[in-house]
């Protein structure tokens, strides 16, 4: 990845992380708003976990680098607005590439329920911990964001059907490289769970 991509994440972090989640990505939630409104769409998190796959500076570095900053900002709000209502993070990363960039790394150690976990498959949940961690947590559909779309979220999400979790996931949250033949497979992803645009 570009030096001048981490400058530029510095540069715009500040003005750019206190967009609500909800509006980030669930777009058409928009009539959310007040107290009351956040009780009923926290209600909706409910054995819900996210799930942050290998992004990492390799993988990072395919990707077109205004796509990642917009992806990384989006995955920051998310985080974010799992280390203030306390939702629960699992992280993927594949081993022997590095850890997860700055700034989600900083980001994910806030949450207060996180793991981070290494992966020799593109398939995060041959790790067999992944399965065994999300079942403390309680969870039933897992929220998938990372690299690359197409390979690693997707296989994940495989591997997270497999063992009965539901899967999500949105379109700002995920990126390809662009010389993939199949950029994001939106149709794999909303016949086998959901798929958020905006």
């Amino acid at each position: 990845m570009a030096a001048g991509l981490y400058e530029r994440l510095r540069n715009l972090l500040p003005n750019d992380i206190n967009r609500d989640y909800s509006l980030n990505t669930f777009p058409r939630n928009r009539e959310h708003q007040g107290r009351a409104g956040l009780e009923t769409f926290l209600s909706a998190e409910e054995g819900r976990a996210f799930v942050l796959v290998d992004m990492q500076e390799k993988f990072l570095g395919e990707i077109e680098e205004q796509e990642s900053i917009h992806m990384v900002l989006s995955q920051l709000k998310v985080l974010y607005y799992c280390s203030r209502f306390d939702l629960p993070v699992l992280v993927f990363e594949y081993e022997g590439d590095g850890t997860t960039i700055f700034p989600l790394n900083e980001a994910v150690t806030a949450v207060p329920r996180h793991r981070v976990l290494t992966k020799v498959d593109d398939d995060g949940f041959v790790n067999p911990e992944a399965t065994s961690v999300l079942q403390e947590w309680n969870v039933a559909e897992i929220y998938l964001m990372g690299i690359n779309a197409s390979f690693c979220v997707q296989e994940t999400a495989v591997g997270g059907l497999k063992n009965g979790f539901k899967i999500v996931t949105a379109d700002r949250l995920i990126a390809d490289p662009k010389h993939y033949r199949v950029n994001k497979d939106r149709k794999w992803f909303e016949k086998h769970g959901k798929y958020f645009l905006g």
